[in-house]
């Protein structure tokens, strides 16, 4: 089993096209998706993250749109952590 990094790398390129990539603005730019709510919170180490709250189905979690545009490359990298409790992946 992975340990969990005690820091998570920056966006790279300043975050491309996904808008508060790192959560400096709280929430701005991301939606829920589904039901329930969306929140920002802060780790011991100081690290930002967003957390889904009051689920109803398994997919109730969070969302940004974006608009790639053709010709050019992207690469995507989230850093993920579930809870002891969770039974959803």
């Amino acid at each position: 089993m992975k340990q969990c990094v005690a820091e998570t790398p920056r966006a790279e390129y300043g975050g491309g096209i996904i808008i508060n990539p790192a959560f400096d603005h709280s929430i701005d730019g991301w939606t829920v998706f589904g039901n329930g709510a969306i929140v920002e919170r802060i780790s011991n180490a100081g690290n930002r993250f967003i957390v889904s709250r009051n689920r109803t189905q398994p997919s109730d979690s969070f969302s940004q749109k974006v608009q790639p545009k053709k010709g050019m490359l992207y690469s995507f990298t989230a850093w993920f952590q579930l809870s002891e409790v969770s039974d959803t992946v």
